[in-house]
C-alpha cells in the first residue's frame, strides 16, 4: 500500500495528503473570510467613531459602503455555499 513518498492511501483509496490539503484550504478560506468580515466591521466602527468625534459632519463617507461590502460579502458567500452543499447532498 505504500507508494513513492510518504502518501498513504486509506480504505477508500483517497490519499491522506489530498484530504489534508482539502481541509487546509477549507480552514484558510474560513479564516480569510472571517478576517475580511472583521475588517469591514472595524471600518464601520472607525467611521462611527469619527462621525461622533466630528459631530456628524459627513467626513469619510466612503467608509460606509466599503465597510458594508466587506462585512456582508463573506457572510453571503458562506450561506450560499452552505445552501448549495445542502441542495447537492439531497440530490436536487
Amino acid at each position: 500500500m505504500t507508494g513513492k513518498g510518504s502518501q498513504y492511501e486509506d480504505e477508500e483509496g483517497v490519499k491522506r495528503a489530498d484530504k489534508w490539503m482539502e481541509r487546509t484550504k477549507w480552514i484558510l478560506s474560513c479564516v480569510g473570510s472571517a478576517l475580511v468580515s472583521a475588517m469591514g466591521g472595524l471600518i464601520l466602527g472607525w467611521w462611527a467613531w469619527e462621525r461622533s468625534r466630528h459631530h456628524g459632519q459627513g467626513h469619510e463617507m466612503w467608509m460606509v459602503p466599503v465597510g458594508l461590502i466587506l462585512l456582508i460579502t463573506p457572510i453571503l458567500a458562506f450561506f450560499s455555499l452552505i445552501l448549495s452543499q445542502l441542495l447537492n447532498t439531497r440530490g436536487g
